[in-house]
């Protein structure tokens, strides 16, 4: 009985270290991965209104406000790629110039403009100008709503007639 119980023993031994020495001989290996994600800086600007008239009837000093497409709504989606804030901006080409008589101007200083809405527009009131972009919002990445609004200043020296010019804004998301 010694020698059975010593054999089951032997048995039992031989299987648990051929199991171990299995296990020894168990492969491994490893794969490294590298992730990457790259975002860029973006910038949408959409006007719902892109024309806006001004009909001089009121006397001066009253100035006038727009009268057709009086106001418009504004939407500045963006992402910055800095901490740097992003920046819209509004340049003329050029004064207001008569129609008709292309020697009589009005100065696009007289051309004023109002925001409300989200804090990244500039409340105002911000005067144009037809040498640099004039700052009307700045602010961090996101989605911004806002309304703009215009006033033309109206004096006596201005001849009738009717005067055009454009302006381009310009949303910077650096």
């Amino acid at each position: 009985m010694k020698r059975e119980i010593a054999l089951l023993a032997i048995v039992v031994l031989t299987l648990s270290l051929l199991g171990i020495a299995g296990l020894a001989e168990a492969a491994a290996d490893h794969a490294d991965l590298t992730l990457s994600a790259t975002i860029t800086s973006s910038a949408t600007l959409t006007l719902s209104n892109t024309t806006i008239t001004f009909n001089g009837g009121e006397l001066p000093p009253t100035a006038m406000a727009a009268a057709e497409n009086m106001s418009s709504t504004v939407n500045a989606t963006f992402r910055t790629a800095s901490t740097a804030p992003a920046l819209l901006k509004v340049l003329a080409t050029g004064d207001l110039v008569n129609t008709i008589t292309s020697t009589d101007k009005i100065p696009i200083t007289a051309l004023k403009q109002t925001a409300t809405g989200d804090a990244f527009f500039l409340a105002g009131p911000i005067t144009w100008s037809k040498t640099a972009g004039v700052t009307v919002g700045s602010g961090q990445s996101g989605s911004w709503n806002g309304v703009f609004n215009w006033t033309l200043d109206n004096l006596w020296s201005y001849p009738t007639g009717t005067y055009t010019t454009s302006a381009t804004y310009t949303l910077t998301a650096p």
